[in-house]
């Protein structure tokens, strides 16, 4: 059988699309946590308070409800139309970590989510950044 090299580069360019298309359907991806997001506080200010403050305000413009669990310790929850997101945000002088603690309807296997997820955090993330000095 011989197939022409028009059919065939059409045929593999046809193909090369479809995986490309199935790439982009991948729903789930790893768990993303912030670890250890160092902050340079001046020697004149309280670094925990600091922090703190700007992970409270950072979590409220974005929707999240801030729970100071115990100091250094804030627990945050995202609902977003059937979708429910619950994080630990631990927090000291200098640095503050944001890790996973539970969700609903994010497709959660014990390793990866649903990408909004990853994105959830990274946007609550960047705001706590802009909070600080």
């Amino acid at each position: 059988m011989n197939i022409s090299v028009p059919f065939r580069k059409s045929g593999l360019l046809v193909l090369v699309v479809l995986l490309l298309s199935l790439a982009g359907c991948n729903r789930t991806l790893p768990v993303l946590n912030i670890n250890e997001h160092q902050v340079a506080i001046s020697a004149d200010q309280d670094g925990e308070a600091v922090i703190k403050s700007a992970i409270l305000a950072g979590g409220a413009a974005k929707g999240w409800r801030m729970t100071e669990s115990e100091p250094g310790h804030i627990q945050a929850d995202i609902t977003v139309r059937q979708h429910m997101a619950s994080v630990d945000i631990f927090y000291d002088d200098h640095s503050y970590s944001i890790a996973y603690k539970d969700s609903q309807n994010l497709m959660y296997d014990g390793n990866k989510i649903h990408r909004n997820y990853n994105k959830w955090i990274t946007l609550l993330d960047q705001q706590i950044a802009l909070n600080l000095p």
